[in-house]
C-alpha cells in the first residue's frame, strides 16, 4: 500500500452539474487559514463564484489573463483597478499577490468546484492520472487506467514524507495541461 498522493485529471465535460464555486478552498476558509486576509465577519458564502464554467472561465480571464497565471497564481489584475466596494475580490488579490510566508500553499487561489452530482470515473470522466511509478505497475491499477484510457503519469518516490512530492506533481501536471495546449 502506497501512501504517496495521487492527482486524477478530471474531464470538464464529465462535470454535469455545479452546485458550488469558490475562489479558493472553503476548507481552508472555514478552519481560519486566510484569517489575515478576511474580514472575521465574513462568511464563505460572501464569496461564491456563479456556479457556472463560463462565468468561472471569466473570473480566470479577468483575475489572472491567461490559464498559465491561473496555475500559477498569479494575479495580472492591479489592486487599483479592482471596484471600491469589492471586498471579497481585494481580500482574493491580497491573499493571492501576498509576499509573506503563510500557513497556506495553492488553496488561496485554486478554484474549487463542488457538484452534487457524481462523476463516473469509469467511463472517460478521468483523462490522466499522476501516480507514483511504485503503483502503476500494480494490475488493478494498470487494468483500469488501460481499460478506460487513462493516461498514466507516474513519479518517482524515495524515502521522504508523502507531502514532500507535491512540487513534483504539480509540475507533472502542468507539462499535461501544456501537452494539452490548456496552458503555455
Amino acid at each position: 500500500m502506497s501512501m504517496f498522493p495521487i492527482c486524477l485529471i478530471i474531464d470538464p465535460q464529465h462535470i454535469t452539474s455545479i452546485s458550488g464555486a469558490y475562489p479558493f478552498d472553503s476548507g481552508a476558509f472555514k478552519a481560519g487559514f486566510f484569517s489575515r486576509y478576511i474580514h472575521p465577519k465574513a462568511d464563505v458564502s460572501d464569496y461564491e463564484l456563479i456556479s457556472e464554467l463560463g462565468f468561472i472561465q471569466k473570473f480566470v480571464g479577468y483575475f489572472y489573463g491567461s490559464n498559465g497565471s491561473y496555475y500559477d497564481g498569479v494575479s495580472t489584475v492591479s489592486n487599483g483597478s479592482l471596484p471600491a466596494m469589492a471586498f471579497e475580490l481585494q481580500s482574493v488579490y491580497q491573499m493571492i499577490c501576498s509576499q509573506t510566508i503563510e500557513d497556506f500553499d495553492d488553496r488561496c487561489h485554486t478554484i474549487e468546484i463542488q457538484s452534487d452530482q457524481a462523476i463516473d470515473l469509469a467511463s472517460g470522466g478521468i483523462k490522466a492520472m499522476v501516480l507514483p511509478s511504485s503503483i502503476v505497475s500494480d494490475p488493478d491499477i494498470s487494468m483500469f487506467l488501460l481499460d478506460n484510457g487513462v493516461e498514466p503519469i507516474p513519479y518517482q518516490t524515495a524515502r521522504c514524507s508523502p507531502s514532500s512530492v507535491t512540487s513534483t506533481i504539480i509540475t507533472e501536471v502542468r507539462k499535461y495541461y501544456q501537452n494539452e495546449g490548456v496552458i503555455q
